[in-house]
């Protein structure tokens, strides 16, 4: 038996949420796992492992063993164009975003107890664990000038949002068919939003002459809401398994903010030109929904060694176009006919959003997996208008992604590669006039690759260990390899309920990340492929009156009975006695 040491992979990337403004929540959701990513989030039917939780709960009593898990996030690249999302005093130009981002951070847990179902799983789990689920760093700048004419401009926009889940969850097995699991979340929702521009016009006579308006934008909110995500799979054989996760509409339990606009216009040559203007609302009411999701899925196994997933999801709307969203609990306050804001949105509505992905692993042989997925996702805001509008509203872009990536996994080598990319495409809004009010539509692209890797995590698998020996109080025992014969052969005063507990033991060996994350009924199906390919010492037939003229038989071959048992291969995860 081959009894792999358990590891904890970094996983260095995920699919992010876009980098959109507001309704960025309605989104598809953030890859948590190896296998998440690979499969370009076509999970919902084969979740298993601590993820399970966010994308189907139901997946939690399908991992063959306690199990803990964590992730790093890391975007490689990003470009992101409002094309002449700026109107300056010098003119159009293109407003453009790229870089990295932070770290999004995905760490859980699974416990598996109870008794064990038909296929020697463990019919009840409880998990827990934080996730970010969407991230979102977007910061535009612009800085020209045109000293001849004596004119400068300047902008900086700095929107920063992110969704952070603290989650527990439990799932059960009420049969070797059905899994049922529910997912109780809260999730908190932070904004930072940072606007400083500056128009400087006629700047002539050593800057005693001229106009220059500036503008100062802050705002911070923050909602907190309690979401409940509800899981069920259904295997009608040993090839297929359907699934269904239902988020129902969040409740937010308290939210806080705060915005502060000011605008100041100096006129050098007529002071009563010159203007001021300020809001400063300490206490706003924050409006921050967390709409209804439902995403079913399939997962089929066309050979025991290649599966293909399939995913397909709502999202529900987000206000509608009499009654919309407004971030802030109110509108963005007027500076005259202008909104106080430039690319901070007043109010918002979205559509039902549609999504999907399909993906496709194969398991060249139990220590390498290779995985392939492609996704695609529609925006939930409505078409942008044709012509002008007084307010802003946030990017309506479609998403078009892929990823692939492979692993090897050992008792010595244990890592994984992987290489995404998502391409955006959609419609913005920009500025009529440098000064005055309107925006019109214009066009906006984006641009993600992904990369991640797993392998050095022996100080992650450690802190996951001790906190979980510091919790219960007990630890991960690595099982010895049992024969049968000696079994048979213990001690009297062991009951038969306790030989079949150590005989269940040898399928719950520690085990790596690339099966940690695979439900039991597809690991069944690699050890049943592994033990059809075995080689047996049995002779062929045609050869036994060979073997009866022998005048001795070795002592070393093996008896029929013993040539009919194949080898036992240890697929569990970590065991907790």
């Amino acid at each position: 038996m081959r009894a792999s040491q358990t590891v904890v992979p970094l996983v260095l990337a995920m699919l992010l949420a876009p980098a959109g403004a507001a309704a960025q929540r309605g989104q598809r959701n953030p890859l948590l796992s190896e296998r998440a990513f690979g499969l370009g989030g076509a999970v919902v039917a084969s979740a298993a492992g601590p993820s399970a939780a966010y994308y189907n709960p139901a997946g939690l009593a399908d991992t063959p063993g306690t199990a803990a898990g964590a992730s790093l996030s890391l975007r490689t690249f990003r470009s992101y164009t409002l094309v002449d999302g700026y109107n300056s005093v010098l003119g159009l130009s293109d407003l453009t975003d790229s870089g990295l981002l932070s770290v999004p951070v995905f760490l859980g847990a699974v416990l598996k107890f109870g008794p064990r179902d038909a296929t020697n799983v463990r019919q009840h789990a409880l998990a827990a664990g934080s996730a970010i689920t969407q991230s979102v760093d977007r910061e535009l700048l612009d800085d020209d000038a045109d000293l001849g004419r004596g004119i400068a401009s300047t902008l900086e926009v700095r929107d920063t949002q992110e969704v952070r889940w603290f989650y527990v969850a439990y799932a059960f097995r009420p049969s070797n068919q059905v899994s049922l699991g529910v997912t109780a979340a809260l999730s908190i929702y932070d904004r930072e939003y940072r606007e400083n521009w500056s128009q400087a016009i006629g700047l002539t006579n050593g800057g005693t002459m001229g106009t220059l308006v500036a503008r100062d934008v802050r705002v911070d909110v923050s909602a907190t809401s309690l979401a409940l995500r509800f899981g069920a799979s259904w295997r009608p054989d040993e090839w297929v398994q359907l699934s269904v996760m239902f988020q129902a509409p969040g409740i937010e339990l308290f939210d806080s903010g705060r915005a502060f606009f000011q605008r100041v216009t100096a006129d050098a040559s007529m002071p009563e030109g010159s203007g001021f203007f300020r809001v400063n609302d300490e206490q706003l009411d924050v409006q921050a929904t967390l709409p209804w999701e439902l995403r079913v899925g399939s997962y089929f196994r066309l050979d025991p060694r290649l599966g293909v997933g399939l995913d397909l999801g709502l999202t529900g709307s987000e206000g509608s176009p009499n009654d919309p969203v407004f971030p802030l609990g109110q509108p963005v306050p007027l500076d005259g006919d202008r909104p106080a804001a430039t690319y901070f949105p007043d109010s918002y509505w979205t559509d039902v959003i549609f999504d999907a992905a399909i993906g496709a692993e194969i398991q060249i042989t139990e220590e390498i997996p290779l995985r392939f997925g492609t996704f695609f996702e529609l925006s939930g805001l409505p078409a942008q208008m044709v012509g002008e509008r007084t307010r802003y509203l946030p990017d309506r872009v479609d998403r078009l992604g892929v990823s692939a990536g492979f692993g090897v996994q050992g008792d010595r080598y244990d890592f994984g590669l992987g290489l995404g990319y998502v391409h955006g495409f959609g419609t913005g809004f920009r500025p009529v006039d440098p000064f005055g009010p309107g925006y019109v539509r214009t066009d906006v692209q984006s641009h993600e690759i992904h990369i991640f890797f797993s392998g050095v995590t022996g100080a992650a698998t450690q802190l996951a260990l001790d906190t979980y020996r510091a919790v219960t109080g007990s630890g991960f025992e690595q099982h010895e390899e049992v024969s049968e014969d000696a079994l048979d052969h213990v001690d009297e005063l062991h009951t038969e309920e306790e030989l079949e507990e150590r005989r269940a033991a040898e399928h719950e060996t520690p085990q790596a990340q690339q099966l940690e994350d695979l439900p039991r009924w597809i690991l069944d199906s690699l050890e049943t492929e592994d033990e059809a390919e075995a080689p047996t010492d049995e002779q062929p037939e045609d050869y036994l009156h060979l073997l009866e003229e022998e005048p001795e038989a070795s002592s070393d071959a093996p008896s029929a009975l013993e040539a009919d048992q194949p080898e036992t291969v240890g697929t569990g995860d970590v065991q907790v006695e």
